[in-house]
């Protein structure tokens, strides 16, 4: 093998992923699949049991690609993690978190539960041989997973970058990863641009759109806008794009916008438009379904049977991230004094799922806007008027212009 390893290729040495869950994995082995990539470590409990019976890897996407490790070599507590262990390939998997301190770049791909932990025992890791800083990008949903990271590190042994995955990924056992939707990773810019840079390099090289920005508060929050579909998701217990053909599913993640914007303004948060103004979110839900579906045609590509990630978190038996998505909006509207009903009913009835241990309580759209007292939708023949009217007035109006102004027709 005569991949360049240590020092490796865009000037970048191994690339640790903290928390290989189905973000993790798929970032860390779309990642490896370059043929120019930098060494990575996948490092999680739950994928090493997989990967130890020998599964092999697969990362896709819903644009055709796919690239399967047929074998993915894993490190055992004993071995020490040194670039020659990367001589079999690209990329390697351990349950160890030590072995992460052979990465000068680590992207924390956790649940944000565990984000005090994971910078605690971040802070255990020896320096650098270089004496220089480590890269920690947390990659994670919510919006203080950054803030919580930065006051925890030793700010002379780690550098900590925001950062914000706009695509969804499904876990299917044993080890594949298939991305569900389209999107770019964010990254905040100006820091360690030394590391940074030669890592959005890499993820765009990987086929991975990477951008950095540098308001990532306002990212992070417009991102907080679409992750309210996530509870929805997990309620209703079926495929993303499934769900979405739902007028009814829509309206109700469209009233959970509503009072996330209506916190944003009191707040003064001005969050970031991702795939259109946020003003306009709750109005595209809304729409009859034909309207709705020409124009997420054009804004956005989605898996018709894609999960998020708290559907698979409840699926699996695991707690959600609530806390950090619909809680935060709470939190928020708390300081302001704004009513947000059906954000606090969709926590409760997600913290009864997740007691339940019984997976998705799969809702039907009816009964869902039932339990979180969301009324019906405006008349679909409103909303098609509204949009018919003044397309037919673009249409008609220069007609009659040039009618009367030449005398055509």
């Amino acid at each position: 093998n005569q991949r360049r390893v240590h020092g490796g290729f865009f000037g970048m040495d191994p690339v640790g992923v903290f928390g290989a869950g189905a973000i993790g994995a798929y970032v860390g082995a779309r990642l490896a699949s370059s043929r120019d990539s930098p060494p990575v470590l996948l490092n999680g409990r739950s994928l090493i049991t997989h990967l130890q019976s020998n599964a092999p890897l697969t990362c896709s996407d819903l644009f055709g690609f796919a690239h399967t490790f047929e074998r993915v070599p894993c490190l055992s507590p004993s071995e020490e993690c040194t670039p020659k262990s990367w001589a079999a390939g690209p990329l390697l998997a351990s349950a160890e978190f030590s072995h992460l301190a052979a990465c000068p770049t680590i992207l924390v791909c956790l649940k944000s539960d565990s984000t005090t932990a994971a910078a605690n025992d971040l802070n255990t890791l020896p320096p650098l041989e270089s004496g220089s800083r480590r890269l920690v990008v947390s990659l994670q949903n919510g919006a203080k997973n950054a803030i919580k990271l930065r006051n925890i590190l030793d700010p002379t042994r780690f550098e900590v970058a925001a950062g914000m995955v706009e695509f969804g990924v499904l876990w299917t056992s044993p080890a594949t990863f298939h991305r569900t939707t389209d999107g770019r990773l964010f990254f905040e810019d100006n820091v360690a641009p030394q590391l940074m840079r030669p890592l959005v390099q890499a993820l765009n090289a990987a086929g991975v759109p990477s951008v950095v920005h540098a308001d990532m508060p306002a990212v992070l929050y417009g991102k907080l806008l679409f992750n309210l579909i996530n509870g929805v998701n997990a309620l209703a217990g079926r495929g993303v794009g499934e769900m979405l053909e739902s007028r009814l599913y829509r309206h109700i993640w469209a009233t959970c916008v509503e009072e996330a914007l209506a916190v944003y303004r009191r707040s003064s948060i001005r969050p970031y438009a991702l795939r259109l103004p946020c003003n306009w979110i709750p109005l595209l839900l809304r729409m009859p379904n034909w309207v709705y579906s020409i124009a997420t045609g054009r804004i956005a590509k989605i898996d018709r049977h894609g999960r998020s990630s708290m559907l698979q978190d409840l699926d699996a038996r695991r707690d959600t991230e609530v806390d950090h998505i619909n809680g935060e909006i709470i939190r928020l509207a708390n300081t302001c004094a704004v009513p947000v009903p059906v954000n606090q009913a969709m926590v409760r009835l997600l913290r009864l799922a997740e007691a339940g241990r019984a997976g998705s309580p799969m809702l039907a759209d009816t009964e869902l806007a039932e339990k979180l007292g969301v009324g019906p939708p405006p008349s679909s023949v409103v909303m098609s008027l509204c949009v018919l009217v003044p397309v037919a007035a673009l249409v008609t109006v220069p007609l009659v212009l040039a009618r009367w102004y030449f005398g055509w027709f």
